[in-house]
């Protein structure tokens, strides 16, 4: 079995030794439970590489041994909980191409994201950090071997966007909607492949 779906199932738990039972699952979604924690028990799927916790009950940080363990994760799915931070073993995640700690559905309870981490993630995608609680976007947000084609940043409390956002080469689509910037670094006019640019509500 590689694959698992248990959305929807009004889970709090793990199915006990669910673990042990699928240690080559590589897919799993956990999403619309009623989790309040990241199961440490997932540690032991090192060959996953889908997770998708959204709209559970999720609290607190996410534990540092989740993303130390599940190195091969590529999608990350945990919007709509009440995650108040993400551990710098984030940074372990070099493989993963999407981040969704927000959505259309909610976000979660960041005021902040561990700097330092992104320059590491160099496979990463899409990132979505929308309904958070950031004041400020981590400076490494742009970094020289840069892939990142969508950022989404909307409904947090942005006062400013870092210049390395210049670096962001490939980025098409930036969302830093309903924030409070006031102006923006002259470096956004390095992205060249940007097709859409929204900034409304500010």
């Amino acid at each position: 079995l590689t694959e698992l779906d248990l959305s929807r199932n009004r889970l709090e738990s793990l199915p006990d030794q669910m673990t042990s039972l699928v240690p080559h699952l590589n897919y799993l979604n956990l999403s619309h439970n009623l989790f309040t924690e990241i199961p440490l028990e997932l540690c032991q799927l090192t060959e996953l590489q889908v997770l998708i916790m959204s709209q559970n009950r999720i609290q607190g940080p996410v534990p540092d041994k989740i993303c130390s363990h599940l190195t091969q994760l590529k999608t990350l799915k945990l919007c709509a909980n009440q995650i108040t931070s993400l551990p710098d073993s984030l940074a372990h995640l070099n493989k993963l191409e999407s981040l969704s700690m927000g959505s259309v559905y909610g976000g979660n309870l960041l005021t902040t994201f561990p700097a330092g981490c992104i320059r590491f993630m160099t496979a990463l995608r899409e990132l979505d950090l929308s309904h958070n609680q950031l004041r400020f976007l981590p400076v490494d947000v742009g970094h020289p071997h840069s892939h990142l084609r969508q950022l989404v940043a909307s409904d947090n409390k942005l006062e400013a966007i870092p210049k390395s956002i210049g670096l962001c080469r490939e980025l098409r689509s930036l969302n830093l909607g309903r924030n409070q910037l006031t102006s923006l670094p002259t470096e956004i006019a390095d992205l060249k492949q940007l097709d859409t640019l929204d900034l409304s509500e500010n």
